[in-house]
């Protein structure tokens, strides 16, 4: 297949024009015409068309030979534009040499996450097959192969072949009958590449105008059927069609009922531009050029949606692997598919059947106007990108912490990433990191805090990732002795795992309490009043729990000596040995909230004797049986009463057995 058609020579230089398919016998007449012409200039030693003598042969797809001339034309300091110095670079990467021109940049990710098997398909010809599109179990494609329809037909002057018709194939490989297809399908010039909707009532399809333009142009356009009451209409043009340039590629999104084209119509950024125009109840709005994030001074054709409402799209941009490849738009990223499904050649016309599930066209063959069409199947693993922060809190306040002067930094294991913070301002942005994300160690140092140095330790938050560093002023911050009243709801913990009675804490069950809070309100006996004041109580009771560890540290970093314990209760429902298993699984809750606090940051001071954690158990006492319940048993008053719920408590006490020096 030939992508790209040479149109103009002017002032001894060639113009080229990737146009899908377009019928140009002039334009190929002249084309092999002034090959002939430039291999008898150079046999004469004339080098004034050295550079354009190199594009014919790159467009005719005689690489080695174009190759050799445009690097003669660079030593001789011939002047190459843009595609010209394009073609370069892509006939270099076919022979697995280099060009000056050769460059790599970010201008697209690489996708290496990407798993794809391709394989050649059984109805691939001699000829060219390319354009597949993938409908209801049946492949639509193009071909120039030889059939008892067109053996008698006009041949195509640059590939002397037929002009591509269009054929039907099932996924096994074995050419069907093309049915439920409008019936004028086939033109004496080429047709395809196609696109039919899902409910097969409307049918896109590039066609070659039988008449050229006054440049001698036969361009290309796109004409569409509808089907009403079963049968297909006659043919329509796309009205935004233009008889000077090029419209082509149709890709039509049936969820944003968005038409996809190529076109090198004026007002773009070189070659061909992707656009896209709506339709609407029937009409055509006018169609609007897709950003300068997709289009560029090269070509980008083939446009086709994803599975998941993502572009894709064939460019032969500078930084190809060599010709045309397949690019993934998708998040403001311009995604450079990997092989195999591009390679140094030319890879296009992607349709899809599933997710990474599908069809392209490629010449990799490396035989000229031998295109085949490949199946391929693969597999993403997709690695988001989170942004990292650092939030610095105040142990005592439970405030971010804002400091002039500070001497912070945060030294990652990927140096290059290593930041200093000479002021802080509650929470930094770190950067984006793909995984594996960096890993990071705070080194802290303000004055009249305890200086911080350790591994951050990060929490996914949204699309985020947060690490909190808890900073402690050097004073007291806890009184001598004093308690907390946690609340617990009836039954809770239930039986816990081995590991649980390590590591469960507080904060499910609070959340699940404030979660049944309206249950409360509906079932029990106690009036809303009474049951406000008692969950503005457990509110407080959690607040106070998420300071007091590190109100803890503060006492301890000053080297004072602590102790704490849970006096665990329960109400009076329930036999005595199932309320002690009850309380002291409360107790261990609260226990773990302590000890595991900061990723286990009080665990040295209870290995070095500074800090005693113990819980207990108390029985109920004769008074506490008596639940003002007028002796009614129901759940009302035992499980969702307020007096009954204010005995499923643990108290959490401590007392300072040496205070410690805070000027340290």
């Amino acid at each position: 297949m030939k992508k790209i058609i040479v149109l103009l020579i002017g002032l001894g230089f060639w113009s080229p024009l990737l146009a899908q398919e377009a019928s140009e016998p002039l334009f190929s007449y002249q084309l092999k015409k002034a090959i002939s012409a430039f291999q008898k200039e150079l046999q004469k030693g004339d080098s004034t068309n050295l550079v354009a003598a190199a594009d014919a042969l790159f467009v005719t797809g005689q690489k080695e030979a174009a190759y050799q001339l445009f690097e003669a034309a660079d030593r001789k300091g011939d002047v190459l534009n843009q595609e010209q110095q394009r073609n370069y670079v892509h006939a270099a990467l076919r022979l697995e040499m280099i060009s000056p021109y050769f460059q790599r940049s970010d201008y697209f990710t690489q996708a290496t996450d990407l798993e794809v098997t391709v394989e050649s398909m059984p109805f691939n010809s001699l000829q060219e097959d390319v354009n597949p599109f993938y409908r209801n179990g049946q492949v639509i494609f193009s071909s120039s192969r030889y059939a008892t329809r067109n053996k008698n037909k006009f041949r195509y002057p640059l590939t002397n072949l037929p002009y591509l018709d269009i054929y039907v194939a099932d996924t096994l490989g074995q050419l069907v009958k093309a049915e439920g297809l409008p019936a004028d399908l086939q033109t004496d010039f080429h047709d395809g590449p196609v696109y039919l909707s899902e409910d097969s009532s409307l049918f896109f399809v590039t066609r070659t105008r039988s008449q050229a333009n006054k440049n001698g142009v036969h361009q290309l356009y796109i004409t569409y059927y509808t089907k009403e009451k079963g049968q297909w209409s006659s043919e329509k043009e796309f009205p935004f069609n233009n008889k000077l340039h090029s419209v082509q590629h149709p890709w039509f999104d049936e969820q944003q009922a968005y038409l996809y084209f190529a076109s090198d119509q004026e007002g773009g950024a070189g070659g061909f531009d992707l656009y896209r125009a709506k339709f609407n109840s029937g009409q055509w709005q006018a169609p609007e050029r897709l950003s300068d994030e997709i289009n560029t001074p090269f070509d980008e054709v083939f446009p086709s949606i994803d599975p998941e409402g993502n572009l894709l799209y064939a460019t032969n941009h500078l930084e190809t692997m060599g010709g045309l490849d397949l690019v993934l738009y998708r998040n403001q990223e311009r995604i450079l598919l990997p092989e195999p499904l591009n390679s140094k050649f030319d890879d296009f016309g992607v349709s899809w059947r599933s997710a990474w599930n599908g069809y392209f066209s490629s010449n990799r063959s490396g035989v000229a106007f031998n295109d085949d069409i490949y199946a391929f199947k693969g597999v993403e693993k997709i690695e988001p990108k989170f942004k990292q922060f650092v939030e610095i809190l105040l142990t005592d306040e439970r405030k971010p912490f804002m400091a002039e002067a500070a001497e912070i930094v945060l030294a990652s294991d990927q140096s290059e990433n290593d930041l200093v913070f000479s002021r802080w301002a509650g929470q930094q942005h770190l950067g984006t990191f793909p995984a594996p994300w960096p890993a990071w160690h705070i080194q802290l140092k303000v004055k009249g805090y305890y200086p911080i140095g350790d591994t951050l330790r990060f929490v996914q938050k949204g699309d985020s990732l947060v690490a909190t560093v808890w900073i402690t002023k050097k004073k007291a911050v806890l009184e001598a002795k004093g308690y907390l009243a946690i609340y617990f709801q009836n039954g809770e913990p239930g039986k816990m795992t081995q590991q649980e009675v390590k590591q469960l804490d507080y904060r499910k069950f609070y959340d699940g309490y404030m979660q049944s809070k309206p249950d409360y309100f509906t079932k029990s006996a106690s009036s809303a009043e009474e049951l406000e004041v008692f969950f503005e109580d457990v509110a407080n009771g959690m607040k106070e729990l998420e300071l007091f560890p590190a109100r803890l540290d503060t006492v301890l970093r000053s080297g004072g000596r602590m102790r704490v314990y849970m006096a665990a209760y329960t109400s009076a429902s329930g036999s005595a040995a199932i309320n002690k298993i009850i309380s002291e699984r409360r107790g261990a809750v609260l226990k773990n909230f302590i000890v595991n606090w900061n990723n286990g940051a009080l665990q040295k001071y209870i290995d070095n004797g500074q800090l005693t954690v113990s819980d207990e158990y108390f029985p109920m006492s004769a008074d506490d049986v008596k639940l003002k319940t007028g002796g009614s048993r129901a759940p009302a008053y035992t499980i969702y009463g307020v007096p009954a719920s204010r005995n499923r408590r643990v108290n959490v006490v401590w007392e300072t057995l040496n205070a410690g020096n805070y000027d340290n």
